[in-house]
């Protein structure tokens, strides 16, 4: 799988009687199913367990068969979803969800029956939408909502099926959307990457990414905005997913030519704020792509004013409807701006890592130590750490991943366990920078204006905050960032094994760079082990600049 190319992963409609039936788009699907997603940056089987039972909740005879359910309890689920995911990720296809929901609960056996012949992709979306709640609500006990989960993407799987071999076009997209999302928090389903590499090229051999003329007449207002939807819905998931992981994106700004949703159409003035919310987010999806792949890497200035513009334009919060949206989207600028932070870090050191394994990490600044006012020597990395303020960046960072939402959880994303390990990495080398002098926290810009943070996220510590303080209390703050990274890998690591690997490498490098022993060939040694089994190249990178500071430190 990890050889298959992105261009092949299109089934064109012109030419689908090309392909056998053996490698066809559902069996391709089903197959990365069948891989163990614990690990979201490899596409691995783990043993011939693994591989029976995962070919069994595909397969089991009974696996037709509707789920019985009442109604009343069908409808929890829904609320729940529109609740707690839909504001995160792909708007819900919500008339079709119902349909699906009332057929499964309908009393009368050939309701079923006839939608799961005539409209399969209603069926599979609505069990997909059950098996994701149980993975995003504290209401289930953790072995049940897994367990649950599980069974439901079987039955989900088998309907896929019939998706594939009867419909084409935006319910397909729908369908593959809602699996990425299951697979984000869940490694049941295999390859988040993969699976929305499927759904963008689906969505590329369909024409989505490119805007439809207005004169053709064979298209509706109404479908050609479906259309963008489908497509901007996926290029949400490829950036999010893709940016995390440190893999390349399914397709690149410049190819994308479509408008997103109600530009330009009188559908604009049909928009409800939750859709105006989904529509900053595919903003903010085009924003993370053209700051990561600029090349030259950016500036901080220059991307932090491209990301504060986009803030700017964040909808507003106007009370319930959109609380949870707008601390989301909050949180992914906090996550943006951190980003955008290591960026500057290694921005300012030359690493070569060559294939023997021999690694070197030089220093690209000014090595001449300057002389502040009050006559304390500072390095060029304590300049550029106060200057960008990357202590009151991982704190944002650290207070959006504790929200009331966040709170508690059985299970989270692994996108989240990639936002935690880079609020991890950066706290370390802040600190460790900071420990080699004397550091005026009062120094630098300030990430929000007039606390707006500690007003908006309720029910966080007390004793955060975004601005300078007693540098004396300082160690005391880091240390609690870095114990919430670590309680947030490990909630993640119970659906993917890899976090809790990263967690342990999180707390190697914590205890040796602030162990404070004296045998230094022992410890360097095992914080390079540590760093060089990081994948993410930006995270990886990172973690050897912190292991380069520490032996730098201790000559």
């Amino acid at each position: 799988m990890e050889s298959l190319s992105l261009s092949a992963m299109a089934e064109p409609i012109g030419r689908a009687g090309e392909f056998l039936k053996q490698l066809s788009m559902p069996r391709v699907i089903a197959s990365v199913t069948e891989t163990y997603g614990g690990n979201p940056e490899a596409t691995s089987r783990v043993d011939s367990l693994w591989d029976g039972i995962s070919k069994y909740i595909r397969h089991p005879s009974g696996q037709m068969h509707r789920l019985h359910l009442q109604p009343a309890e069908a409808n929890q689920f829904l609320e729940q979803y529109l609740d707690i995911v839909d504001f995160r990720f792909p708007r819900l296809p919500l008339a079709k969800v119902k349909s699906g929901l009332d057929a499964i609960t309908s009393e009368d056996e050939s309701a079923y029956s006839t939608i799961l012949q005539k409209d399969p992709a209603l069926i599979f979306m609505a069990y997909m939408v059950m098996a994701i709640v149980p993975l995003v609500s504290d209401k289930y006990p953790i072995s049940q909502g897994s367990f649950v989960s599980i069974q439901l993407l079987g039955k989900c799987l088998k309907v896929l099926d019939r998706v594939f071999r009867q419909e084409d076009g935006v319910d397909i997209i729908q369908c593959l959307q809602l699996l990425v999302v299951f697979s984000i928090h869940c490694s049941a389903a295999g390859s988040s990457w993969h699976l929305i590499g499927f759904a963008i090229n689906k969505c590329i051999s369909l024409g989505y990414h490119t805007e439809t003329s207005p004169s053709n007449s064979a298209i509706s207002l109404g479908e050609r905005e479906q259309r963008r939807w489908a497509f901007w819905s996926c290029f949400l998931l490829d950036r999010l997913i893709c940016a995390a992981l440190g893999r390349p994106f399914a397709i690149q700004n410049e190819c994308v030519t479509v408008a997103l949703p109600g530009e330009g159409s009188a559908a604009s003035s049909c928009l409800e704020p939750k859709d105006v919310y989904h529509i900053h987010l595919f903003r903010y999806a085009r924003l993370l792509s053209s700051i990561i792949t600029s090349s030259p890497v950016e500036r901080f200035d220059g991307a932090l004013s491209r990301i504060l513009q986009w803030r700017m334009a964040t909808p507003p919060n106007i009370g319930a409807p959109t609380r949870e949206p707008y601390l989301y989207q909050t949180s992914l600028y906090h996550t943006l701006i951190l980003r955008t932070g290591i960026h500057e870090v290694l921005r300012g050191y030359k690493i070569s890592e060559a294939e023997d394994g021999v690694t070197t990490v030089t220093h690209e600044r000014a090595r001449l130590r300057t002389t502040t006012s009050e006559n304390s020597t500072r390095v060029p990395e304590e300049d550029m750490i106060l200057d960008i303020k990357l202590f009151d960046i991982c704190s944002a960072v650290a207070l959006s991943l504790d929200r009331n939402r966040m709170t508690g959880r059985h299970y989270l994303s692994h996108l989240t366990g990639y936002s935690a390990f880079s609020m991890g990495l950066a706290t370390i080398y802040h600190e460790l920078v900071r420990r080699r002098g004397a550091l005026d926290p009062s120094r630098g810009r300030s990430i929000e204006n007039g606390g707006e943070i500690l007003d908006l996220l309720t029910g966080t510590p007390s004793g955060w905050s975004l601005v300078g303080e007693d540098p004396m209390k300082r160690s005391l703050k880091a240390s609690e960032i870095l114990n919430m990274a670590s309680s947030k890998l490990e909630i993640v690591a119970r659906q993917f094994p890899r976090m809790h690997e990263y967690k342990q490498t999180l707390d190697t490098i914590r205890s040796v760079v602030f162990s404070g022993h004296t045998s230094m060939i022992a410890d360097t040694e095992n914080l390079k082990r540590a760093v060089t089994d990081i994948n993410p190249t930006h995270l990886r990178h990172l973690g050897l600049v912190i292991w380069h500071c520490h032996v730098v430190g201790r000559q």
